[in-house]
């Protein structure tokens, strides 16, 4: 799967060439700019594009999945945080948004979508209710209040083989709901 902003081009039973896709470059170049705004704005018009064009929607989740990736370049335990910084923060929030109700049922699902979150750093993620093919964790860094309950995915990996490449939680973890075996999990969870 190419990034959104490219595809392949077949050029024949053998492979083909990777090419820029025209159709959506003027967004992909929106979520790149270093300007919160203009990056958010980005991600209205690709939320807005997978509704209307369904054989995008997997690309703008794994474009949604690289900016999570991105490195947070400022200490997420600070409290005194310049503008600059919130802005940022409010930008992945809205990203994790994204993802979320559109992995959510309802009438603006987009069924059957993978999730590539591996190494991403996520903040007061909530995922409570959402449906998803695979969904990857593999060194993710999950800060304040992180919800999987009523969540349903077909497959998940929080870890790799061995001690490195695991999923690191740094505050509340909430994996059930409305079960006799709530489960709530409390700061620490490697």
């Amino acid at each position: 799967m190419w990034p959104l902003g490219w595809t392949v081009e077949p050029t024949g039973s053998a492979g083909g060439v990777v090419v820029p896709d025209a159709a959506v470059a003027p967004y992909a170049r929106q979520l790149a700019d270093l300007d919160p705004g203009t990056r958010s704005e980005g991600l209205r018009i690709l939320d807005r594009l997978g509704d209307d064009r369904p054989e995008l929607r997997q690309e703008i989740v794994v474009i949604l999945c690289a900016m999570l990736r991105e490195p947070v370049p400022f200490d997420l335990r600070a409290t005194d945080r310049t503008p600059a910084q919130t802005a940022v923060l409010r930008t992945r929030l809205e990203a994790q948004h994204v993802l979320a109700e559109r992995l959510r049922p309802g009438p603006g699902q987009w069924k059957d979508m993978n999730v590539f979150l591996c190494g991403a750093t996520l903040i007061d993620l909530d995922l409570s209710g959402c449906e998803a093919g695979y969904v990857e964790f593999v060194g993710a860094q999950f800060h304040g209040t992180t919800r999987f309950d009523g969540s349903r995915f077909d497959r998940t990996s929080f870890t790799l083989d061995g001690p490195s490449g695991r999923a690191t939680f740094h505050g509340d973890v909430v994996f059930a709901a409305d079960s006799p075996a709530n489960v709530v999990v409390h700061g620490g969870l490697r």
